[in-house]
């Protein structure tokens, strides 16, 4: 087994964006180097992969691993040309493959329900994303459409 690098990781603790419980800066995943390069960021101090601690990364990558081969055979991933469900726009294999005159996005993803377990679909990796960013959830998503809403109102 080899040692983890621990170099240019911050120290403090973090709350994990999934079990909500303050971890060690350690119980979470990083970069080992930024797309420049130099493997650090403004401060220079690695960068997180993402909100979740390792323990909470590990349990979602086991219970999606499980739910792809239940649900793959019945539900390939779609051609790419086919429409993403969620913003209805044509899905390219990578953003550099989206003609200049088509306004297209990229990738499907696997979408589903992190606390049923459930498959949900497959959107483009934006949606996927953003779905991730807003909270993952119709509330979450209405709660900021709302703010929308209001705010051009007020135009």
């Amino acid at each position: 087994m080899t040692n983890r690098n621990l170099q240019g990781i911050p120290e403090g603790k973090y709350i994990c964006a999934t079990c909500k419980q303050e971890k060690d800066s350690i119980e979470f995943h990083w970069y080992a180097q930024t797309i420049d390069g130099r493997g650090r960021g403004n401060n220079g101090k690695r960068k997180r992969v993402n909100g979740s601690c390792k323990g909470c990364r590990s349990k979602l990558q086991k219970e999606t691993s499980k739910l792809k081969k239940e649900i793959l055979p019945d539900n390939p991933r779609p051609a790419y040309g086919e429409l993403c469900k969620a913003c209805k726009r044509p899905v390219y294999a990578n953003q550099s493959d989206i003609p200049a005159d088509v306004n297209g996005t990229y990738s499907w993803m696997f979408d589903h329900n992190h606390k049923t377990i459930k498959f949900r679909g497959w959107i483009c990796n934006p949606c996927n994303t953003g779905f991730g960013l807003l909270g993952d959830t119709s509330d979450s998503v209405n709660l900021r459409l709302q703010y929308l809403i209001e705010s051009e109102q007020d135009e």
